[in-house]
């Protein structure tokens, strides 16, 4: 009678974490070392090996990694004629690829990152005492004049007010380079403001889908997504109980891989891929002062144009 001892798994497991270039959201690596101990038995067979370590894993419940996620693959190293070293590979699917996992199907993929935006100004405003508030001390739009008694952002130390300068996410405030904030320089001389990189908040979105050959092709018309890219939403956009505002998703493009299933099936997947702004696509631009056109001042310009409805622009 065949003993076969399974021993495992003999390490602890390998998780990796999904990205945004990955389709696979999480893989686990688990060893066995199946050993026969029949004496009766001269050689154990790889493919029995094999048979061992997949029984043994089905029974390993208290070992979650990779618990309810399908095996890909299995491997045999021998040692021997009756030992034989087993690896299997788990691997969960999140995309609609054939042999998926049909209980995880991916909604939306998201990488964070920041963006660089030019700015000229900086995140806070300065006045000297009885000077006109470009912001007031809670960070809204000036509205009276800096009072060393009665403003709560007086510094007593730097004889000033300060307060925060933001404005859609941008620096609002004094201008950059150490000019007197009261001050506002020329516009001859816009070439050699300073100016400095702000980040900005961006979140790169994928949504996957399968789409048949017809399906797919519709994608190409004049007033759909191949024809909008470089677009933004006219209204707000909800995908998976998730809101958009209006104005702040850009649409990228898209990744096609051309697969024929079967036969002679041809099957489309696509992953959508936009980027959204939570603060909108603002840009810092220098301006003529408009009650001195010989004078600088910065306009803070939305730029998220030109617009198109994210209605059945997506189709799954």
């Amino acid at each position: 009678m065949s003993i076969k001892a399974a021993v495992g798994p003999i390490n602890s497991g390998t998780i990796v974490t999904k990205n945004i270039t990955d389709e696979r959201k999480s893989r686990t690596e688990c060893l066995y070392m199946i050993e026969e101990r029949d004496p009766a038995v001269a050689r154990l067979t790889t493919e029995d090996a094999i048979t061992r370590a997949v029984t043994q894993s089905a029974l390993d419940t208290n070992i979650l990694k990779y618990g309810g996620v399908p095996l890909e693959t299995a491997t045999a190293k021998r040692f021997g004629e009756r030992k034989v070293q087993v690896t299997l590979r788990f691997g969960n699917t999140t995309t609609g690829t054939p042999g998926q996992d049909p209980g995880s199907n991916q909604l939306l993929a998201m990488q964070l990152q920041a963006a660089n935006v030019r700015v000229y100004r900086r995140p806070f405003s300065t006045r000297k005492n009885g000077e006109a508030l470009r912001y007031d001390c809670d960070g809204t739009t000036g509205s009276g004049n800096c009072s060393s008694t009665s403003s709560t952002c007086y510094d007593s130390g730097l004889a000033r007010c300060v307060s925060p300068a933001i404005k859609n996410g941008l620096p609002d405030g004094d201008w950059i380079g150490g000019i007197e904030p009261s001050k506002v320089p020329s516009f001859s001389s816009a070439a050699y403001i300073e100016f400095a990189n702000w980040p900005v908040p961006e979140v790169r979105l994928q949504i996957p889908a399968r789409l048949t050959a017809a399906e797919f092709r519709l994608l190409f018309g004049a007033s759909a997504l191949f024809g909008k890219v470089g677009h933004f939403n006219d209204a707000a956009f909800t995908w998976n109980q998730i809101v958009f505002a209006i104005g702040t998703v850009r649409i990228d493009g898209a990744d096609v891989d051309w697969i024929v299933e079967g036969a002679s099936t041809q099957v489309y997947y696509v992953n959508y891929e936009l980027t959204w702004r939570p603060y909108g696509w603002y840009v810092q631009e220098l301006v003529q002062l408009g009650s001195d056109s010989s004078k600088a001042d910065t306009a803070i310009i939305n730029v998220a144009e030109p617009r198109v409805s994210f209605s059945g622009m997506f189709p799954l």
